[in-house]
């Protein structure tokens, strides 16, 4: 029997998707994210507070992106998507000074400065991005701010199995029955809570 709750995360993944990927299927997603700034979703993806100011049809969507994320338990976990500047997981990172800068060369994620098990050498990153020896010292207040959060051991996953669906290029048709099989197969548990969710917003079923 289809579960139509997932039905319902799967359509607002697929939402966030188009996004991400660009398909831009709804232009009036396409005019709230000219509207907001692609940074500033981005950060609502990962913690930051949706703005009040938000339309309601795209609050909506990414509300069941935060159940989507919750349900197969993996809101609040690092992995390598997570942003470095945009969002609140990574607070002490997010809150250098300068650093942000470091987007526009393509650092922006947790998976651009972490290999593996380890946070990337500055010659590493020296040569990826053309950076100059005078940026050791941003390394270094880089490191240690993310040293707070991650441990040298510790291996970070590349994807939440939501993300690896939204963020991982375009998915076009078939997509929500994509992501719907991944929430049916990745679960953190009784659906009781998510019911409770669904039917505060709908009503009892």
């Amino acid at each position: 029997m289809s579960n139509i709750q997932y039905y319902y995360l799967a359509m607002h993944t697929l939402v966030i998707n188009d996004w991400v990927g660009g398909g831009w299927s709804y232009p009036a997603y396409k005019l709230e994210l000219q509207t907001m700034g692609y940074p500033q979703i981005f950060g609502t993806l990962y913690g930051n507070p949706i703005p009040r100011d938000t339309p309601d049809v795209t609050k909506v969507v990414l509300q069941g992106w935060r159940t989507a994320q919750k349900v197969t338990g993996w809101w609040g976990r690092l992995t390598q998507q997570t942003p470095l500047w945009h969002g609140r997981q990574l607070e002490h990172v997010a809150g250098l000074e300068g650093l942000q800068t470091c987007d526009n060369i393509g650092i922006s994620t947790l998976g651009d400065i972490w290999d593996g098990s380890h946070m990337r050498s500055f010659q590493d990153q020296q040569k990826q991005y053309a950076l100059n020896k005078t940026q050791f010292y941003r390394y270094l207040q880089l490191r240690h701010a993310l040293l707070v959060h991650v441990q040298t051991g510790d291996t970070i996953p590349e994807h939440s199995p939501m993300e690896a669906k939204a963020l991982m290029g375009n998915m076009g048709r078939g997509g929500v029955s994509q992501i719907y099989r991944t929430l049916t197969t990745v679960t953190a548990g009784p659906l009781g809570r998510l019911r409770k969710r669904w039917e505060d917003w709908v009503g009892p079923m």
